[in-house]
């Protein structure tokens, strides 16, 4: 059967976020009648799988294509049914590569001490590991709408997370006192050091601050576990702090997934002493949020 899908992106201003939807006529002159099929996915690829799949049960039911043989059928009335492999004839196809490249492929995994598995035996048979089973889609997720936030100079009665100004009780000379002496009183603070001086971004930390003062914009990178997303933000934290400009500082962390920003504050409060949401750490996902004060 010919696969001239016709796609058609749901909303075409947001292909991405509303999904696609593929369509496919197809004429059966001796039934006397056309074929439409339309079904809608996330992407094109799933729209597709749907739509063949409605295709086939659809012929199935009305006796137009025989039961999955794992050969090649074509119907009286001129639909072709593709070849459909089974189990029994999914035999892996040779491959042949350039001299180099496989002594390349050979010398790489001997250098990292990989030992290729014994090729199976000629007797052994392949098993399908992915069904063809029809899962629903689940439900589109959008973020509620938000509008831009303006740059604006940081200042001591505006709560950035709150978004509206603030009228402090106390003077901010007082404020950025306070966090320099809580700082060095917090004992679980103090206690977290040794553990923290033995990351590799610590050696770096005086050579930031002093690429962050003097630049708006630094590129850090370094190997995972290396404590890029939980020490750089405590170094920049504790230099406003020790400054007297605690007030001026704030620092976002983004994290790609829901869980990861939540273990991240968790894991910075910890360090710090704190609660989530209580002092100078919080965090702020979807249908959740505990905002830093």
């Amino acid at each position: 059967m010919p696969t001239d899908f016709v796609y058609r992106a749901v909303n075409p201003k947001q292909p991405s976020t509303a999904g696609w939807t593929a369509s496919y006529n197809h004429p059966v002159p001796s039934e006397g009648m056309r074929l439409t099929f339309t079904e809608t996915a996330s992407n094109k690829k799933i729209a597709s799988q749907y739509l063949a799949l409605d295709i086939c049960s659809f012929l199935y039911e009305r006796g137009l294509m025989p039961a999955n043989t794992g050969k090649s059928v074509t119907m009286s009335n001129g639909v072709t049914n593709q070849m459909q492999r089974t189990s029994a004839n999914a035999m892996p196809k040779p491959a042949d590569l350039p001299r180099p490249i496989v002594e390349d492929i050979l010398s790489s995994l001997g250098k990292w001490k990989i030992e290729l598995p014994p090729p199976p035996p000629p007797t052994e048979r392949y098993v399908q590991l992915l069904p063809c089973l029809r899962v629903e889609p689940s439900p589109l997720s959008r973020g509620p709408d938000i509008d831009a936030i303006q740059w604006q100079e940081p200042n001591g009665t505006y709560d950035p997370w709150q978004l509206m100004d603030i009228t402090p009780t106390e003077s901010a000379e007082a404020m950025n006192a306070r966090a320099k002496t809580e700082r060095r009183a917090r004992r679980e603070y103090l206690a977290s050091h040794p553990f923290r001086d033995e990351l590799p971004v610590d050696q770096s930390r005086d050579k930031l601050l002093d690429m962050i003062d003097q630049n708006q914009v630094v590129l850090v990178s370094g190997a995972t576990g290396s404590g890029k997303t939980t020490q750089i933000p405590q170094f920049i934290m504790d230099h406003y702090i020790m400054n007297d400009k605690a007030l001026n500082c704030n620092v976002i962390v983004t994290q790609p997934r829901r869980l990861a920003a939540t273990s991240v504050a968790s894991r910075v409060a910890a360090e710090r002493g704190e609660a989530v949401g209580a002092d100078t750490v919080g965090y702020s996902v979807r249908f959740d949020t505990k905002n830093p004060q």
